[in-house]
């Protein structure tokens, strides 16, 4: 069972990667995405918590100091480190979760991010050509996710709050 696990929470802007078999990957997601990639064959897989796609136009920016914020650096950090540990990038798989409308009263953000973030997702792993073996995106619920190395299998539990529409 999970009390049996060591578990590893992240935070936004944060990634981790492990080949602990013991290990239970935790995040909490609103209209972040999260993205577990694993090379099973090895046994390595990790599990990163991205905000935004990637810097706006006008952010000060270094681009030289990464930030798991956004979702380009996020991706690319993972999968640098994944590959520092033996990972292979043609054995890659990946698990996509979060991009929920969990914002009422901020619809012009509610309505971009969330979408922002799994349009990126997909098309940076398809660009990568990193399979995705399941996802659960979108709707309006937020989500826990907990991420088993062992198995590389995820447990989504929604949050119980709903968004309300006016319909």
């Amino acid at each position: 069972m999970l009390s049996e696990k060591k578990i590893v929470t992240i935070y936004s802007g944060n990634y981790y990667v492990t080949n602990d078999p013991e290990v239970v990957i935790h995040t909490l997601l609103g209209s972040c995405v999260a993205v577990c990639l694993f090379d099973s064959q090895r046994g390595i897989g990790g599990m990163n918590h991205f905000m935004l796609p990637q810097p706006r136009s006008n952010t000060v920016y270094n681009k030289n100091s990464k930030s798991g914020l956004f979702g380009s650096d996020a991706m690319d950090l993972m999968i640098e480190q994944i590959l520092k540990m033996g990972g292979m990038l043609s054995c890659l798989k990946a698990k996509v979760f979060g991009g929920a409308r969990v914002v009422e009263s901020l619809d012009f953000l509610d309505a971009v991010v969330p979408d922002a973030n799994i349009n990126f997702t997909l098309e940076y792993l398809n660009e990568k050509k990193i399979p995705i073996v399941s996802k659960d995106i979108g709707g309006c619920s937020g989500r826990k996710i907990f991420y088993y190395l062992k198995d590389h299998s995820v447990l989504v539990q929604r949050l119980g709050k709903e968004l309300k529409t006016d319909d």
